[in-house]
């Protein structure tokens, strides 16, 4: 891992704790910039599942609005973090 800065505060960590095993997959997925398609694929799910499972993290992490997930990643820095 590198030491690029990822700004989590304590209320996000808590969101994020809520995230299903699942969720948190397809979140790292998102992070790393995959689409919802490419998503599916690899999970072997349908697109409409995992547009179900990017909605439930939204609600979770307080989010709302098609770019805010992607807004939200960029901004608190997961995105910048080697994994």
């Amino acid at each position: 891992m590198n030491n690029t800065h990822c700004v989590l505060n304590k209320k996000m960590i808590m969101a994020l704790v809520k995230l299903s095993k699942r969720e948190g997959e397809i979140l790292l997925m998102i992070v790393q910039g995959d689409s919802n398609a490419m998503i599916a694929e690899q999970l072997f799910l349908s697109l409409r599942t995992v547009e179900t499972h990017r909605y439930s993290i939204c609600q979770k992490l307080g989010l709302t609005g098609k770019r805010a997930l992607e807004e939200w990643v960029g901004k608190v820095g997961l995105n910048k973090i080697d994994w």
